[in-house]
């Protein structure tokens, strides 16, 4: 991919484990979990899976909760920044809020214990 944001997700889906193998680990992949999601996350039919960049915090009874973080477009650097997991959105039309999706947790030393208010960023 040519945009910034595309090539640091295909990094983490693709090369991070081949890396990984090659330096003889045994755990590839990043941990990924089911999250409640705290507000829609629509996306286009289009035939692909999506990745949204996303915020996972976890509740006071250890349920996962995600959100997006703002500026989705594959040329903003920031919210790849701010967030701490990608949210894997399947062919469709995304996810209900209170739907349960998967998220991969990229960061997860950045994990909050409760959920974030929109729009603001865990440190």
């Amino acid at each position: 991919p040519g945009n910034p944001v595309s090539a640091m997700v295909s990094f983490e889906l693709l090369a991070r484990p081949a890396v990984r193998r090659m330096g003889g680990h045994r755990s590839l992949e990043r941990v990924v979990v089911p999250a409640i999601a705290d507000t829609d996350l629509r996306r286009q039919p289009d035939g692909k899976t999506h990745f949204l960049r996303a915020l996972v915090s976890l509740d006071k009874v250890g349920a996962w909760h995600v959100q997006p973080v703002a500026g989705q477009d594959s040329h903003q650097l920031q919210a790849m920044a701010d967030a701490n997991a990608l949210a894997v959105l399947p062919d469709g039309d995304g996810v209900e809020e209170g739907g349960l999706v998967d998220v991969i947790l990229t960061d997860p030393d950045r994990l909050s214990a409760e959920p974030l208010p929109t729009g603001t960023r865990p440190w």
